[in-house]
């Protein structure tokens, strides 16, 4: 009988052991190796709520200043494109930026219409046209160009959380599911992304993960709450949370990027002095049939409101709010 004991205690303890290693994630600390925090001596930065990377170039949203900064692989300016206001190529709080044939598309949030940007006649981008799409984009990654079509994310009262429109043909549908742990809540928050043949949605508000093909059709639905690092940071805030509504997520999405089929997430956690810090990505990657975080890499002190990894993977382009500063990290290999 002790023999038995005995056996079923070294069982345990290597079953215990392989499940706490694969429960590790290791997190590394990176340093900027550049910070930016203005151009020209005459350009600084309010608020960048998207860093989109196209043909080794940088584009910045500035929803405060209502302005993009087109910036080259060398971190220096080439040009600001729009200004305040409501005339043809002006802009009013953008959030999103896209590249199509060579075309830029900027979601113009209060205006209500995607500006379109051309360089072919210059090596800058000049205002080409506009197009009406009558809904109020007003979230980071809330809107998604593809080819010839929109998609954005709509509201509770429609047919689903993700809207697709044909710019050409005017034809809308709707596809994904609706949830949000917060029931007060009625916005649909969450954030669109693509690599070259998926379409990705990430609940801002709960950590879900949704991989859809182009023709819409759900390819994977995973709900991170089981992991490590979001039980951790939850139970270790729970306690503070007295003030907060019941339901309230001690975590939130904030910015999305995708690379080589690695989905790489800054999340924002709620501090026990009731403030919030967004200064970790996190990398997702897909095995066992669902996505599970990899690794975590800290940009250290910060409110980071947005980031991009460069193509060759050896930039992380990051915007630090906190300090009104672009900074530019070496990616860890």
């Amino acid at each position: 009988m002790k023999l038995k004991l005995y056996y079923f205690a070294i069982i345990t303890l290597i079953l215990y052991s392989c499940n706490k290693h694969t429960n590790h994630i290791d997190i590394t600390y990176l340093s900027p190796e550049i910070s930016i925090d203005c151009f020209n001596d005459s350009i600084y930065f309010s608020k960048i709520v998207s860093i989109e990377n196209f043909n080794n170039e940088y584009f910045l949203v500035d929803v405060i200043n209502h302005f993009i900064l087109h910036i080259d692989s060398s971190f220096n300016l080439i040009q600001k494109i729009g200004n305040q206001g409501r005339g043809p190529g002006e802009l009013l709080h953008p959030f999103n930026v896209f590249n199509f044939n060579n075309q830029i598309y900027i979601s113009d949030a209060a205006n209500r219409r995607i500006n379109i940007y051309s360089n072919k006649e210059t090596s800058k981008y000049e205002f080409i046209n506009s197009i009406n799409i009558k809904y109020f984009i007003q979230d980071n990654k809330s809107l998604l160009m593809l080819n010839d079509s929109c998609y954005c994310c709509s509201t509770p009262g429609e047919a689903g959380p993700i809207k697709l429109i044909n710019l050409k043909k005017i034809e809308n549908k709707y596809f994904g599911q609706f949830y949000n742990v917060i029931p007060k809540i009625e916005r649909n928050s969450r954030m669109l992304t693509k690599d070259s043949t998926n379409i990705y949605s990430i609940a801002v508000s709960e950590p879900i993960i949704e991989k859809f093909n182009n023709n819409c059709e759900l390819l994977n639905r995973t709900n991170l709450d089981e992991n490590t690092f979001f039980k951790k940071t939850i139970k270790e805030n729970k306690k503070t949370y007295k003030q907060y509504p019941k339901n309230t997520t001690a975590i939130l999405f904030t910015d999305v990027s995708v690379k080589n089929d690695i989905i790489y997430l800054l999340v924002t956690e709620r501090l026990s002095n009731g403030f919030a810090q967004s200064n970790k990505i996190l990398a997702v990657e897909f095995s066992n049939k669902q996505y599970n975080i990899t690794k975590i890499f800290d940009l250290g002190v910060g409110r980071f409101s947005s980031f991009c990894i460069s193509n060759d993977l050896k930039k992380i382009i990051a915007f630090n709010e906190y300090i009104g500063e672009i900074q530019i990290y070496n990616f860890p290999n």
